[in-house]
């Protein structure tokens, strides 16, 4: 009788450490994407204001570079 108990003391032992692995298993995986969001976000910034003061730069020179870079900047920001 004893044994049938230890037995299914240890099967939900190992129940409850494969859930926990899983969830951090998820968890990893989740902080990994949100990383790789933040970099996305970062590099979109950076891209919108390089386009942006190229783009002034072509029409107003140094100038039009200032404002296409906030510009560009802040449409990234919008949008």
């Amino acid at each position: 009788m004893s044994y049938g108990i230890l037995s299914r003391g240890v099967q939900t032992r190992n129940q409850a450490l494969g859930l926990m692995s899983n969830s951090a298993r998820q968890e990893t995986q989740r902080n990994m994407q949100n990383d790789q969001l933040k970099r996305a976000e970062k590099t979109e910034k950076v891209s919108g204001t390089i386009g942006g003061a190229t783009t002034g730069a072509m029409v107003g020179g140094p100038v039009g570079a200032v404002v296409g870079a906030v510009a560009g900047y802040a449409l990234t920001e919008l949008f």
